[in-house]
């Protein structure tokens, strides 16, 4: 089994926060930002205009709109399956 590669190192828990930013270096608005995802799901609702998975392995943020630079998202989300590790 793979381990991913975390930023921080960190093991996620039951329950984590995810955050979303535009650190564009100059002047630029990012939109229709779509993210792999797989078969991401929550036990906790988000707000499907702040995250919603479209399909398999695409997610879309912020409903398509444009995320202005040094601007950022984020939404709590919950598993219930159990992972080892």
């Amino acid at each position: 089994m793979v381990e991913p590669n975390r930023i921080y190192g960190e093991k996620c828990t039951k329950s984590d926060n995810a955050e979303i930013m535009n650190v564009c270096a100059t002047r630029c608005n990012i939109a229709a930002i779509h993210l792999r995802c797989g078969w991401f799901s929550s036990a906790k609702l988000i707000n499907p205009i702040v995250f919603r998975r479209l399909r398999y392995d695409d997610c879309l943020v912020n409903d398509g709109k444009p995320l202005g630079i040094g601007e950022s998202l984020s939404f709590e989300y919950a598993n219930t399956f159990s992972y080892s590790g």
